[in-house]
């Protein structure tokens, strides 16, 4: 196996390009939007804002920093679990095959390095520390899952899926939680900014519920996938404690109420 392919494997290059579309999906068509919305001279003529958005380079180091945790997460999931995967998967090993596990290593320090630079970077340079910080926890997170809680009766999945539920709030944090400067020319008590605050934060919570779902569904299903291996080195996940046949029908009635829900909201 060419070792280049196998890095690029091993990261899920796809899952990736997922992280990065959602992160420039929330900005320009999300936020996008919502500055859009208030800025709209048709609906406030006598109102002038100024929006506290980050800018563009600012964005795609952001963007780069959950794209780099999640290709570390990826490796180092990879690097504790090659003797099951030998189970499950076997024709999918690139550790080990493709490149060896002390390169594995070093790719998953370097960039688990790189994204906390750069968010410690941010939080100095934005005075947002939200930046700073949240690398650091997803970093240590990612590691503790691959290396025990993912062999746990759903905490695994439940803290993979909260780490994914971040992205919509880390792509916007900047702009709805800093003070909208604004001049007005009426009456300022009339004028319902922290409506629109609030009409911006429900849509990036529904985004991060909807992110935290379709993810803790996919890991529970991932699981099932790999009950023979994961059953061999002792994991209690949830298909193996429960069965796959009741695991199969929480997951359909799960999605299904989801899904009505989701029918009810919009």
């Amino acid at each position: 196996m060419n070792p280049i392919w196998a890095f690029i494997k091993t990261t899920r290059p796809v899952n990736l390009l997922i992280i990065a579309v959602t992160m420039y999906t929330m900005r320009y068509f999300v936020e996008g939007g919502f500055i859009g919305l208030i800025s709209s001279p048709s609906e406030y003529p006598m109102v002038e804002f100024t929006i506290h958005q980050i800018g563009e380079i600012h964005f795609s180091l952001l963007t780069l920093i959950m794209v780099f945790l999640a290709a570390s997460g990826n490796i180092i999931n990879d690097y504790f679990d090659v003797k099951v995967d030998r189970i499950n998967k076997p024709q999918r090993i690139t550790i080990d095959r493709g490149f060896k596990r002390r390169v594995a290593m070093a790719a998953h320090h370097t960039l688990n390095g790189i994204a906390v630079g750069l968010g410690i970077y941010l939080g100095w340079a934005e005075k947002v520390w939200f930046y700073a910080f949240t690398p650091i926890f997803i970093a240590g997170a990612l590691w503790f899952y691959s290396f025990y809680l993912k062999k746990t009766f759903l905490l695994g999945n439940v803290l993979v899926a909260l780490i994914v539920s971040i992205v919509p709030i880390w792509a916007t944090y900047n702009t709805f939680t800093r003070p909208m400067i604004y001049s007005v020319d009426i009456d300022e008590n009339s004028f319902p900014i922290s409506d629109f605050y609030i009409f911006f934060a429900l849509i990036v919570l529904a985004y991060t519920i909807q992110a935290y779902m379709i993810s803790l569904f996919r890991e529970i299903a991932k699981d099932a996938e790999d009950v023979k291996g994961d059953k061999e080195f002792g994991y209690k996940t949830l298909p193996i404690l429960w069965g796959w046949d009741r695991t199969r029908r929480v997951l359909l009635v799960s999605m299904s109420l989801w899904f009505l829900i989701l029918l009810k909201i919009t």
